[in-house]
């Protein structure tokens, strides 16, 4: 590329953020819930592994007696569009 020059990049998701997996989507029982908690579809809450690593999760359902999360990240299964534009070249 040329200073000024523009350029579109499209990335599949198997070269972003990966295909979404249905194996980090799941139902929890609502009695796994802090009980002052009030769920709502949309929400994110942080998941907590055995070593203390905090995973943004989100709710995608929320029933009487239970809620589905998703833990895939938020882009994982969509195609990335880039419009880029080179300013400048450092050496």
């Amino acid at each position: 590329m040329e200073i000024n020059q523009e350029k579109s990049v499209v990335v599949p998701p198997t070269e972003g953020y990966g295909d979404k997996n249905e194996q980090l989507t799941q139902k929890v029982p609502r009695d796994k819930l802090p009980a002052d908690m009030n769920p709502e579809v949309g929400q994110t809450l942080g998941l907590q592994d055995p070593s203390g690593r905090v995973f943004p999760i989100k709710i995608i359902a929320v029933e009487a007696d239970s809620i589905t999360i998703d833990a895939n990240h938020p882009l994982a299964g969509q195609t990335l569009h880039f419009k880029i534009k080179l300013l400048e070249i450092i050496q």
